[in-house]
């Protein structure tokens, strides 16, 4: 899974240095790959140029909330371990940690806090779709529309946002990219190369 680091990784710099905070960093194992170009242009499109955004709440509310929303799910519940953490090297928005979380085999879940204020800015749901067969395929789709759901509150919206990223029909077809706005974050949803990602970042 080197693949997901890599392309992840990249993202993260990307998102770091253009000035939003669209990044993670999850572990890996598989042999490494060149960045996608058309995720690297589709990271630069999303980035803020002028302010890092943040939501109200920090990863350790965010990971409670998850771990909460998958008690008695049927799904493996990734957010009661603990998770990789790492933090980035000191930049002009200053420095940012990741906690990276093992979902199953193929994918993982990796929140973003800014470090000053302990508020989370992005959340990336991250997929290699040569091992996401059905089961951990539909995992996916249920990580990801908790995910949704916990992190924009209103619940018309959060369906209006399911229904536009179109997680479900889509699947992991490549060249995937679905977009959409809600009240409190930006969702994306692609698939390049074998890597499937829903991104969400504060608004």
């Amino acid at each position: 899974m080197k693949k997901l680091r890599y392309i992840v990784l990249s993202l993260l710099l990307i998102a770091t240095f253009a000035a939003c905070g669209n990044n993670a960093e999850p572990n890996a194992t598989s042999a490494p790959a060149p960045v996608p170009t058309s995720f690297t242009t589709e990271a630069s499109a999303l980035t803020d140029l002028a302010v890092l955004k943040t939501f109200s709440i920090s990863a350790s509310e965010l990971i409670d909330a998850m771990a909460e929303s998958f008690k008695g799910s049927g799904y493996v519940n990734a957010f009661i371990a603990e998770p990789a953490v790492a933090e980035t090297d000191e930049t002009a928005f200053g420095k940012a940690i990741t906690y990276t979380f093992q979902v199953c085999d193929g994918v993982q879940c990796v929140i973003c806090e800014a470090k000053a204020d302990e508020k989370v800015y992005s959340v990336f749901l991250v997929g290699d779709t040569s091992k996401m067969q059905a089961d951990k395929g539909e995992t996916f789709g249920a990580y990801a529309a908790v995910l949704i759901n916990n992190l924009e509150s209103n619940n018309d919206i959060s369906a209006a946002i399911e229904a536009k990223l179109d997680i479900a029909n889509s699947g992991f077809t490549d060249g995937t990219v679905n977009t959409a706005e809600g009240s409190e974050a930006s969702f994306t949803y692609m698939v390049v190369g074998g890597v499937a990602m829903l991104l969400i970042s504060a608004r």
